[in-house]
């Protein structure tokens, strides 16, 4: 298209994810964990009015009357677009207090990322509904603005743990998570942009099967809850999504 105003994924909106890895102490101070995870944006929005005009999202459409000599809108919507990233990585781990109940840390880490983007013709299906599908000669531009992309990335962030007793644990942790988007991913070059996503997590830890050799080497189990997250432009009413994790530690 001639006019590309809008960027592409600095647009998209907060989303959910969910992640899980197996971590192995090497000392006191130092863990190193094998993690895998998954998080999705399920809306894009820019708004595309003009100055001192009411707000509209750059995927909104209306259906007007064939009747040309009146304008009447008789359908109108918004598309959907969702972005998805899968990663398999690995993160060293330094904790600052371990032989305290409130014992901070921190990680960085590198993995692999699948990201792919969806986009859904809303527009397209209620042409179709209203047997009018030859009234539209295309699809939305934005429908093949991007590749689906496999590439490098970075994880880092801290937390902190509390134990309750050798057995209960609460933890606190946020992350930043980092994609160099690979520029052939975009169709349009003036559209590259990289993958950036801040990711907050609240959740208990669980410990059990103590080591004989050490009483403080011991398997752990993690179940992360992830910050209930409000999600847009579902296929239901607008509601509140909470994520949950599985995540099994392997302290030795």
């Amino acid at each position: 298209p001639d006019d590309l105003e809008p960027t592409l994924i600095p647009n998209f909106e907060m989303g959910y994810s969910f992640s899980g890895g197996l971590q192995y102490n090497a000392g006191r101070h130092l863990s190193i964990e094998v993690n895998s995870g998954f998080m999705k944006s399920t809306r894009w929005y820019f708004d595309y009015s003009d100055a001192n005009e009411p707000a509209f999202n750059y995927l909104y459409f209306e259906i007007t009357t064939p009747d040309t000599s009146e304008y009447v809108v008789i359908e109108q919507g918004e598309n959907e677009m969702h972005l998805s990233n899968f990663w398999v990585g690995i993160a060293p781990r330094y904790y600052f207090r371990p032989a305290s109940r409130v014992n901070p840390y921190a990680f960085l880490g590198i993995n692999v990322n699948w990201t792919t983007r969806t986009f859904i013709d809303r527009e397209y299906e209620a042409y179709e509904k209203l047997g009018r599908a030859d009234d539209i000669e295309e699809q939305h531009d934005l429908k093949n603005w991007f590749h689906d992309h496999t590439g490098w990335g970075l994880l880092a962030g801290g937390g902190v743990e509390i134990l309750v007793n050798d057995y209960l644990g609460f933890f606190a942790q946020v992350s930043y998570h980092f994609i160099p988007l690979k520029e052939n991913a975009f169709i349009h070059e003036d559209k590259y942009a990289e993958f950036h996503a801040i990711q907050m997590q609240l959740g208990t830890r669980i410990s059990f099967l103590k080591s004989k050799a050490r009483e403080k080497q011991r398997l752990k189990i993690s179940l992360l809850m992830f910050q209930a997250l409000w999600v847009k432009k579902c296929s239901k009413p607008e509601t509140w999504k909470r994520e949950f994790c599985l995540r099994v530690n392997v302290w030795g």
